[in-house]
Formats: structure tokens, sequence, C-alpha cells
């Protein structure tokens, strides 16, 4: 992204945010698993019942909440993902694929 976006992921997402509502529902932990070119790395964290958001996706270390965070007290950032799927991230082509499940 930029040498100061250094905690983004990815961008232009399609997701259905009632989808993801309907997961958390009830849910204390998540499992986030990122993939890309056939590389994953895996994610938990602490649901924020409160994600209301149909175009952003943010997960965080700590424990703030707004309704765009999923979770908070994630176990990773994103500079602690697996180094290949980070290789994968730079390639602007690449899909990315988000699997989202409780705990």
């Amino acid at each position: 992204m930029t040498k100061t976006g250094h905690c983004i992921v990815g961008v232009d997402s399609d997701f259905d945010a009632g989808k993801i509502k309907d997961v958390i529902k009830g849910g204390e932990k998540l499992k986030i698993v990122i993939s890309a070119k056939g590389i994953k790395d895996e994610i938990t964290c602490l649901v924020n019942p409160e994600f209301d958001d149909s175009h952003e996706i943010v997960i965080r270390k700590s424990d703030f909440s707004s309704g765009r965070t999923l979770g908070i007290r994630c176990d990773k950032a994103s500079s602690d993902l697996c180094a290949g799927l980070k290789a994968a991230f730079r390639d602007p082509e690449q899909k990315i694929k988000v699997t989202i499940s409780t705990l």
C-alpha cells in the first residue's frame, strides 16, 4: 500500500456484512484464516459484537473497538503474518481469501 499503511492487508474487499454478523452472533472468539497463492496464516481474537460495517473489516491487537472493528485482542498483527503470505500481498493482482469462524 504505502510505507505508512503497514497495517493494511487488502483493499477493495467483497464481503457480506450480514453473513459476518450471523457468524459472530453469540460467539466470543474468532478464528480468521487469511490465504493467498496457496499460503495460509491464522489469527485468533475476541469478537466485537458491535461490528456493523459493510465496507471495512478491522481487527486489532488492542481493546479499541468501533463499528468497523470485527475483532480485538488479536494474537497477531499484519507484521506477524508469515513471510510467504506477506510476499503474496505484494502482487497487486493477487486475490486474498479471508475465512471467519467462531471458536
